[in-house]
């Protein structure tokens, strides 16, 4: 089935077969707010791959955050890192300019008082989603698997953001689909498990249930479960 096929199914999906999701989604019927588009997600985590950036995950991470908090409005990049984590407010500059790289922000720096450093401020440029919008709603989704993955692996590559477009844009439900859907940010067939572990990891937290067929390397099947985040 090709990409977009996948999606009309997934969305019909969604918004038909499921109409009381959003009670037990990540976002209440009752707020409002804005999130990046979910093909911008992967977009972003695919150049990431391709230009080698390891830390391009806490890129997305904060993009994603900050459309849900600011909207198109102009933030600040050290404020929204140190609510990402500890460690983080030290790489607001090199943050900044690679939300400029990928094309989603555009940034400036203001000198508050002389022999500080200066402020970083961003704004992300791209068009955004309403969180009741169904794709908004799969954004979430994916927002939550990013920033729960992104908790307790700081370093994680955005492998895990690709894999959870796949399964919640896309509906892909067994690892070899999966595999498929990587490519060719990662060969298949020189590391043909390059999905395991993250979604090993991504069951570890609560996110997916995994129902294995037989031992490896027999595929698996996996299945996102709906849960709060805040």
């Amino acid at each position: 089935m090709m990409l977009q096929d996948r999606l009309s199914s997934s969305l019909s999906s969604s918004t038909d077969s499921n109409p009381s999701a959003a009670s037990h989604c990540d976002v209440a019927p009752s707020q409002s707010g804005l999130i990046i588009h979910p093909t911008e997600v992967e977009r972003m985590a695919r150049q990431s791959v391709r230009d080698a950036r390891r830390q391009s995950a806490v890129a997305i991470r904060l993009a994603m955050a900050a459309s849900i908090a600011h909207g198109n409005s102009w933030f600040s990049v050290s404020e929204a890192a140190r609510a990402l984590g500890s460690g983080l407010v030290e790489q607001a500059t090199s943050l900044a300019s690679r939300l400029s790289a990928l094309g989603v922000a555009e940034t400036r720096k203001t000198f508050v008082q002389h022999g500080q450093y200066p402020r970083v401020d961003a704004r992300l440029t791209l068009r955004l989603f309403d969180v009741q919008h169904p794709l908004g709603r799969i954004s979430v989704r994916i927002r939550r698997d990013v920033e729960l993955y992104g908790r307790t692996h700081p370093l994680a590559t955005p492998l895990p953001a690709l894999l959870s477009v796949g399964i919640h844009l896309y509906g892909f439900v067994t690892s070899i689909e999966l595999a498929h859907f990587l490519e060719p940010e990662f060969d298949r067939k020189r590391n043909p498990s390059a999905a395991r572990k993250p979604l090993l990891c991504m069951e570890q937290l609560g996110v997916v249930t995994i129902v294995r067929d037989g031992p490896p390397p027999n595929p698996f099947f996996v299945t996102p479960i709906e849960r709060a985040f805040c």
